[in-house]
């Protein structure tokens, strides 16, 4: 019985060679699919889990005025350049649960001057 099952399998296969190997072609193109977006997932998830370790998961950047973690400004942000944090603000930060230690910095932009040329 299990032959005659093999029989009639092979038998439609050659009778419908052109739809049966578009359908295997189907199949091949469906899991090379699945399996390449399963790849490009796993490959995006192990990129943004090594960002996080360089970074450092533990740590917390607070910049004021919307600026990136390097105290960057977009254009159109000159508004929001004048603000700032105060002492106050970084003891609130510091005496939150979990927050072991705390470390302020005070940047300032100037002009440098030397010899006649201003930078």
């Amino acid at each position: 019985m299990l032959g005659d099952y093999f029989a009639l399998a092979l038998n439609n296969l050659r009778s419908r060679g052109l739809r049966s190997w578009l359908t295997m072609l189907g199949i091949f193109v469906g899991i090379a699919a699945v399996v390449s977006l399963i790849s490009l997932g796993q490959g995006l998830q192990n990129y943004i889990n090594e960002e996080f370790q360089r970074v450092g998961v533990n740590r917390l950047i607070i910049v004021p005025g919307g600026g990136d973690a390097a105290g960057v400004m977009a254009v159109g942000e000159s508004a929001l350049a004048s603000a700032q944090l105060t002492e106050g603000d970084f003891n609130t930060v510091r005496n939150i649960r979990g927050v072991e230690t705390g470390t302020a910095i005070l940047r300032r932009v100037m002009n440098v001057g030397h010899r006649g040329q201003t930078r």
